[in-house]
């Protein structure tokens, strides 16, 4: 049993935990491994960690969202779970928690692209209740390294981006919409 809740900067250092223990030193966002930066974003309201916490109180997921300014749409931008935790469907409850933190601050949504898919973080957006609606963009580049992940001894990582709407956009009018839209289309 996990509680889902936004973590403060008081507890950062545990995001440094996080990141070690499912990456060791080969997770491409170097923040994520320097407490006082972690603070910093966090304290300045644009980098929301919505975490899961075991009974003790660790950190055993994590999914950043970002405010994007000047429209009404969130950045996903990392997503963990520690290995001993996968497979408890602690991704799709941290998506809960967000699409509910987006819906609850008036926003159309959130999008992402994700450095890694697969079949278990495609399956957490299902049950989730997310609607993909992305396209491959291509393999990783060879710069990204990750400690060794294998799925039926098989190992491979691919590339996307997606967005899931926060509320029903079925004929909605609004100008502002048509602007995020293009603006997500253009990134």
């Amino acid at each position: 049993m996990v509680k889902i809740e936004i973590l403060t900067s008081l507890e950062a250092y545990k995001l440094v935990s996080l990141i070690y223990t499912s990456y060791g030193s080969t997770y491409p966002k170097e923040e994520m491994y320097d407490e006082h930066k972690l603070v910093h974003l966090i304290d300045s309201g644009n980098f929301i960690p919505i975490v899961a916490k075991d009974q003790q109180g660790n950190v055993v997921g994590l999914l950043i969202i970002k405010h994007l300014p000047f429209i009404y749409l969130y950045y996903a931008g990392i997503a963990v779970v520690h290995p001993e935790f996968r497979g408890n469907y602690i991704l799709s409850q941290l998506m809960n928690f967000s699409m509910e933190f987006v819906r609850q601050n008036s926003h159309l949504g959130f999008y992402g692209e994700p450095i890694a898919i697969n079949a278990a973080s495609q399956k957490s957006s299902i049950l989730s209740g997310g609607k993909e609606t992305g396209f491959f963009l291509g393999r990783i580049p060879p710069y990204v390294k990750f400690q060794s992940s294998e799925i039926n001894n098989i190992f491979w990582i691919n590339s996307m981006l997606f967005f899931y709407p926060a509320c029903n956009l079925n004929g909605l009018q609004s100008t502002l919409y048509q602007q995020n839209i293009l603006m997500l289309l253009n990134i």
